[in-house]
């Protein structure tokens, strides 16, 4: 879930929304853990609409190249205005990294 889902203060829910939702599966493929841990569902929203950043995947595993932790942090801002503004965006990011 986005922030924008929890508090609207973050930004409107739109096509960023799912950026985040593809940015959290990315995260939890590479690292095996969600982006925000709580132990209980509050804790997890109170954490999710905090100030906080996520932690970088290259945290968990360093071996993960650059150019796929930075996309996968832009996909998982809090505040939806910096995240991709589309898909399309983001496939072209993931495909230059790629190339790279």
């Amino acid at each position: 879930m986005a922030p924008e889902q929890v508090d609207r203060t973050w930004g409107e829910i739109g096509p960023q929304t799912d950026i985040y939702g593809l940015g959290a599966v990315l995260y939890f493929l590479l690292t095996g853990s969600p982006p925000i841990n709580g132990a209980t569902t509050n804790d997890v929203l109170s954490r999710l609409t905090s100030e906080s950043e996520i932690q970088s995947v290259k945290v968990m595993r360093p071996e993960t190249p650059n150019w796929l932790a930075d996309i996968i942090s832009r996909s998982l801002c809090k505040n939806a205005s910096q995240r991709f503004k589309s898909v399309e965006t983001l496939i072209e990011a993931l495909n230059n990294g790629m190339k790279s």
